[in-house]
């Protein structure tokens, strides 16, 4: 029954709104799963993303505001130009992320 009323909620987000990011941060929002997501310039305050399945994700000049990241995977994430402030990221993995200076980080890449 959950996943039938997560399936007909995100059909209906993305036909209200056809724009990919939009789509895809209601995704993230919902489930805290978004492999691969584009959400370039997306901005995120006072949420909950513990835990979130970022891998990959393009979340370049993405803007976190008071968000709690902890135990997230961004590994492979491209997050230059990146604005984070007051974010929780206790045990989040960054191995491979592209970092706001343009770096990749080794952060969690022993987690494997």
């Amino acid at each position: 029954m959950k996943i039938r009323n997560l399936l007909i909620t995100t059909a209906l987000a993305i036909a209200l709104f056809p724009d990919v990011t939009t789509a895809e941060k209601l995704t993230l929002l919902l489930t805290k799963r978004c492999p691969n997501c584009l959400l370039s310039w997306v901005k995120f305050s006072h949420v909950d993303l513990s835990g979130a399945d970022l891998r990959n994700s393009n979340l370049r000049g993405a803007r976190f505001v008071n968000v709690n990241l902890t135990d997230a995977d961004l590994s492979g994430a491209d997050l230059r130009h990146a604005y984070l402030e007051g974010v929780s990221m206790q045990n989040t993995n960054l191995c491979g992320a592209i970092m706001m200076n343009g770096q990749k980080s080794p952060i969690g890449c022993w987690a494997k």
